[in-house]
């Protein structure tokens, strides 16, 4: 789904339900959602998986899930999270109270495997100065994030005809306050020539190669704008992303041919590729030799 550029000033939040996650998780099915939400751990450990990555929550981080992304999430069974969430828009819609009802009615309709009517899904968004919000942020002022999130809970449960005003107005510090900690983190963590952070980056990467490791999953994970991440990437490392977790996984492959018995098969599944037959076709291309051949 393209993502909408959209100016600070132009944000005119919905909040159309607040809660705490309590004991319900759905770690063996998928989930989707039509419009956007923040869950934020207060106490605990829970995990969120999406495209096969797999985030670790506590105390202090905010999860963000955009429209019509499956993805599961399950509680630690030694330490259960403790999760306030919110539903919200980042503009208003005209049909957010069909949308409430249609939900309401029949909540499994977020566990099906395509959601029905499309027309209430929501925009994805990227924000003025490239900036994405990443999938998870672990936030400075936990105290701080966890009254707003009490504070929209507990207008959202009285309802008055306030209400809405009230939680808009702590949605807003907590936008503020994520949009706050990025930009710093850009300004502290990517200096001029942006080396702490691409060797930042690279120990990710080399750390995770093995998963579904992506250009625009990358990009979420430390909130930059996909396109501007790569061009950052391949000005200081001379080749792409792409390239770069390519040749990480074919010098591991190398390694684990010459050094195990393990299948070729086995091997590529280790390395991150779920296609043997890429996994061959990568390797002959970079090193002139199939795996097979290698291994000889």
């Amino acid at each position: 789904m393209k993502k909408t550029k959209i100016a600070m000033d132009a944000l005119t939040p919905y909040i159309r339900k607040a809660g705490v996650q309590g004991s319900n998780q759905w770690r063996h099915k998928k989930r989707r959602i039509y419009d956007h939400q923040w869950m934020f751990c207060t106490a605990g450990k829970a995990f969120y998986e999406e495209e096969g990555h797999v985030y670790t929550l506590v105390p202090g981080t905010l999860l963000y899930i955009e429209p019509d992304v499956p993805h599961s999430f399950w509680l630690d069974s030694d330490t259960p999270g403790m999760i306030k969430w919110v539903h919200f828009d980042f503009e208003y819609h005209k049909d957010v109270y069909d949308l409430h009802n249609m939900i309401q009615k029949n909540g499994s309709i977020c566990f099906q495997p395509e959601l029905p009517s499309k027309k209430f899904l929501r925009k994805r968004y990227v924000f003025e100065g490239d900036i994405e919000l990443p999938k998870v942020l672990l936030m400075e002022n936990k105290q701080s994030m966890t009254d707003c999130f009490d504070q929209i809970f507990r207008v959202f449960l009285q309802h008055k005809l306030s209400w809405q005003l009230e939680a808009k107005a702590n949605w807003m510090l907590i936008m503020a306050a994520v949009i706050s900690q990025l930009t710093e983190s850009r300004k502290t963590a990517t200096p001029p020539d942006h080396s702490a952070f691409i060797k930042t980056l690279c120990q990710y990467i080399e750390h995770n190669y093995h998963t579904k490791l992506t250009r625009k999953s990358l990009a979420s994970y430390y909130g930059y704008n996909h396109d501007y991440l790569g061009k950052l990437f391949k000005g200081a490392m001379k080749k792409s992303i792409s390239t770069y977790i390519n040749e990480l996984r074919i010098e591991k492959g190398k390694e684990l041919l010459i050094h195990s018995d393990l299948t070729v098969e086995n091997i590529a599944e280790l390395i991150g590729y779920s296609d043997v037959y890429y996994f061959s076709k990568k390797m002959k291309a970079m090193t002139g030799m199939s795996p097979t051949d290698w291994r000889r």
